[in-house]
Parts: structure tokens; sequence; C-alpha cells
């Protein structure tokens, strides 16, 4: 009686087994199907946005910089930020700010210095 139950617990267990690689084999391959038929040809650049930090750089390494960038083909949406932390030597690069600033997808953000005083530990 044990052996006729091991027996049948074991042919539904391989017979469970053929099933699931039956249907796992066929969902397989009309996956692959879809996949094969549907494939687009175009490719969609994503957007890139590309941040300058700066913070007391040398006017003709900000230039070279920002030179570079408007130099670049990308095919997607690129969009620059030129960002300046409060340079101590704002004047020089104003006219770097100015000359790149004023093209499409360019932004710049001139942030005010902040300075903060520590306070004074009194022993």
């Amino acid at each position: 009686m044990v052996i006729v139950a091991i027996q049948v617990v074991l042919a539904l267990g391989l017979g469970l087994s053929l099933v699931h690689l039956l249907v796992r084999h066929a969902y397989a391959n009309r996956y692959r199907h879809h996949i094969l038929t549907t494939k687009s040809t175009e490719w969609v650049s994503p957007s890139v946005d590309a941040i300058v930090a700066c913070y007391n750089e040398d006017p003709e390494l900000l230039e070279v910089c920002c030179a570079s960038l408007a130099k670049q083909d990308y095919p997607g949406e690129l969009s620059v930020y030129l960002v300046d932390d409060g340079s101590l030597n704002r004047p020089e690069l104003r006219h770097v700010v100015e000359r790149y600033g004023n093209r499409v997808n360019w932004n710049t953000r001139l942030l005010e210095r902040v300075t903060i005083q520590h306070p004074v530990s009194v022993l």
C-alpha cells in the first residue's frame, strides 16, 4: 500500500513537472515572438542635465568648460546649469556667465555669498 502511494506521488510530481516545463516553454516562445515583432527601430535619446558648479574658478578654465559643453552634438535634449556659489572673483567670471547664459537650454544661477559666523565660546 505504501509503495503504491509513493508511486502515485512520484507520477503526479513527474506529471506536474512536465506540464510546468511545457507551459514555461510555450510562454517563452510567445514572449520571444512578441519581442521580435514589436521591436522599435527608432532610438530616443534621454534628456541630459549638466551642472557646472563654480566657486572662485579661473575664468579661462570656466570658459574652456563652457565651450566644451556648447560644442556637444548630443542628439537628445541637453540642458546646462551654470551655478556660481558666491565667488569672490565674480566680476572676472561675469563675461563668461553672460556669454553662455543667453544660449538656449543654458541656465545661470548666481547665488549670493552667505557667511556664517560661529559663536565665540567663552571659557
